[in-house]
């Protein structure tokens, strides 16, 4: 299957799935691995144009990076769109190494707005080719692909736009901020947000 791919190629164990409203990992215990569980939307998958096997086991690599960038956070500090853009760096390695074609997964993530918690789309695209150089260095050179191998090779990357990235980070979230609390000035008794972890 395509979770069983991409767990296989991270080096772990299968997640546990669970059918839900939106494709992402619930991440528990920070220092384990094994309790963490994929929710999967077949649905949001084929709105955003997810059709095929190595497609989407290409959006399960990303999820399943989630999982290990979690475990690996005491050495790992990152936002919540650099951690994004890191698992959009790992699917673009998995896709170096296994010959996998990202058309469809850059073309889908690229039409993507900025959220306080996903970068915008031309952002992850960039990231996703990152991460394909990552792994054609790494296949050429013989070297492991490990998770810290990879993350080795992207922090330049990540320190390299770690000012632009903070910066347009702070103003989606700026901007969501406002409308909170203009909703919330309003007398609106609900907010609505993206709570997809694609």
């Amino acid at each position: 299957s395509a979770l069983h791919d991409a767990c296989g190629f991270m080096q772990m164990n299968d997640l546990d799935i669970k059918v839900d409203d939106s494709t992402g990992v619930y991440t528990h215990d920070p220092t384990m691995l094994e309790d963490d569980v994929l929710g999967f939307s077949r649905d949001q998958m084929l709105h955003m144009g997810i059709h095929d096997k190595q497609s989407l086991s290409l959006i399960c690599t990303h999820e399943v990076a989630h999982c290990m960038l979690q475990y690996l956070s005491n050495t790992h500090q990152l936002s919540n769109w650099q951690e994004e853009l890191s698992c959009d760096a790992f699917m673009g390695v998995r896709a170096a190494i296994d010959g996998i074609d990202t058309h469809t997964v850059e073309e889908s993530l690229g039409r993507e707005d900025p959220s306080p918690t996903h970068p915008y789309g031309e952002l992850r695209t960039k990231y996703i080719e990152i991460g394909k150089e990552i792994g054609e260095d790494l296949k050429a050179h013989g070297i492991p692909v490990t998770a810290d191998n990879i993350l080795a090779r992207l922090n330049d990357h990540i320190q390299e736009d770690a000012t632009e990235i903070f910066k347009q980070e702070a103003i989606v979230n700026e901007i969501a901020m406002q409308q909170m609390q203009s909703e919330s000035h309003h007398g609106a008794t609900e907010t609505t947000g993206s709570v997809g972890i694609v």
